[in-house]
């Protein structure tokens, strides 16, 4: 079974490395021209979508704003916006988690003294902690 299985293996590398002698060579050596060409069509695909200290400073001071004006729902989806990015540096996730245990706070008063506003802000909040 053991000389099967080597026998396998080899079949396997060599199988591996031909495909890779087998891939189409360039169409162009780079040139001065071609290079240029070359680095503008790899740099698309590096982008990283991550929001920019602006962007989220941005999305804060507008959830800020609707909070003051008692728009608690506008407030509850900037803040929960801001919280669903992947790729917040840890000051803008600390900001955001502070912005939302603030928001939290003076949510639970407006809801307290019976606001619609802020109830529905509350339930909306809710249904994205269950998802």
């Amino acid at each position: 079974m053991k000389p099967l299985a080597l026998a396998s293996l080899a079949v396997m590398v060599f199988a591996g490395c031909s495909k890779k002698a087998e891939a189409p060579p360039a169409a162009a050596p780079p040139e001065a021209g071609n290079a240029a060409r070359v680095t503008t069509e790899i740099a698309p695909a590096r982008t990283v979508n991550i929001p920019s200290v602006a962007d989220t400073s941005v999305a804060l001071s507008a959830a800020n704003a609707a909070l003051k004006a008692h728009e608690y729902e506008q407030a509850a989806r900037n803040l929960l916006a801001v919280q669903a990015q992947k790729n917040l540096s840890e000051q803008q996730a600390a900001a955001a988690k502070e912005q939302m245990n603030q928001f939290q706070r003076n949510l639970a008063g407006a809801v307290a003294s019976g606001d619609p506003k802020a109830i529905a802000a509350a339930e909306l909040l809710r249904a994205s902690a269950r998802h």
